[in-house]
């Protein structure tokens, strides 16, 4: 299998926001709002000396906090509070944010409390301004993820996005299993459109998937295996995603994968690439195959702060044709901040 080439270049490389002291700063999502410009959103939690770096823990306490750059990733605004962990005694995960046209923007937070594990979503129609009161995004009574962008749903209306049951002890099927769901603006409850994946591997599951629809209308869902023994996998459906091919390895050791439609029908994909030893590194690869064979992957930023505390990346394409990478690491000693690189093409 020959590889396809990534050549990229670095212009611009910083920090989208201050770290608090104590703060865990994660799961960024980008956006590009016409006269607005570029929005992030990402989780705060905190942590205190009781926080296992050597583990998947993300902190406690965690709110949602949206920052805005209108030029176009060099320099940020002061983030603002978006969702406040308080009202509800909440930890939130994830910070999924989508531009749905029309000055409109879709947030997706999944919630975590004691006794409630579910996602929940909220919709501006001012450019990220203000969002409305949040709604529960349970499928008939299931707590399920969603994860990646809202895409729009030119069969039947609405936006699709791709989603993933919550193991036992959550009701549902059981396992980790990716599917895509339908939503609408009207507030009604998500509508199942078909599974990516009905089943499990022998020593594994499938679960955070990104979807991209292109051109011609196939739908592509890369999406991670956990726990990763070979490396992301894809998938793809002919018929707006009630039918998809058996997931298959992609040649690409990482986890939670990102993808960008290119305005030349290239795909660029953002992962958090799995390294040997403590280094682990944001990786990019290019398809021009619609997903089929990708490059090496690119090495945008390595960290040393442990597996699970970088990667989560995003990619945003400006109207002058750069690319702004968001995603969050930590070296050895520190949390994690959000990083946000500004990329151009090479020839």
């Amino acid at each position: 299998m020959k590889r396809p080439v990534l050549k990229l270049e670095v212009l611009a490389q910083g920090r989208v926001a201050d770290r608090p002291e104590g703060a865990y700063q994660a799961a960024p999502m980008a956006a590009w709002l016409e006269g607005r410009g570029l929005l992030v959103a990402y989780r705060q939690a905190w942590i205190d000396e009781t926080w296992l770096s050597e583990r998947s823990d993300h902190g406690q306490d965690a709110d949602i906090w949206l920052a805005g750059s209108p030029d176009g990733g060099l320099t940020f605004e002061p983030p603002r509070l978006i969702i406040d962990h308080r009202l509800d005694e909440t930890n939130e995960f994830d910070a999924l944010i989508s531009a749905l046209g029309e000055n409109r923007v879709a947030l997706i937070s999944r919630v975590h409390r004691t006794d409630f594990v579910g996602s929940f979503w909220s919709l501006s129609r001012d450019g990220g301004r203000t969002f409305s009161q949040r709604q529960p995004l349970d499928l008939e009574e299931w707590p399920i993820v969603f994860f990646g962008h809202l895409l729009p749903d030119e069969e039947e209306g609405g936006f699709i996005g791709s989603f993933y049951t919550y193991p036992w002890p959550y009701p549902g099927p059981g396992l980790d299993q990716p599917g895509l769901a339908r939503l609408r603006l009207d507030g009604s409850p998500p509508e199942l459109i078909g599974w990516i994946w009905e089943g499990q591997f022998e020593d594994a599951c499938l679960n955070e998937t990104s979807l991209l629809r292109l051109p011609g209308g196939r739908l592509l869902a890369v999406i991670r295996q956990e726990p990763c023994l070979e490396g992301l996998f894809a998938a793809s459906s002919q018929d707006n995603g009630r039918i998809w091919s058996r997931p298959e390895p992609i040649g690409l050791f990482g986890e939670a994968p990102g993808l960008l439609l290119l305005p030349d029908g290239r795909l660029l994909l953002i992962f958090r690439g799995l390294g040997h030893g403590e280094e682990n590194y944001i990786g990019l690869a290019l398809s021009e195959d619609g997903g089929r064979t990708w490059s090496w992957p690119w090495v945008l930023e390595t960290y040393t702060g442990g597996r699970f505390h970088g990667g989560y990346g995003d990619l945003v394409l400006t109207p002058s044709g750069e690319i702004v990478a968001v995603y969050y690491l930590a070296q050895r000693g520190e949390t994690p901040v959000i990083g946000c690189s500004v990329l151009g093409l090479k020839s």
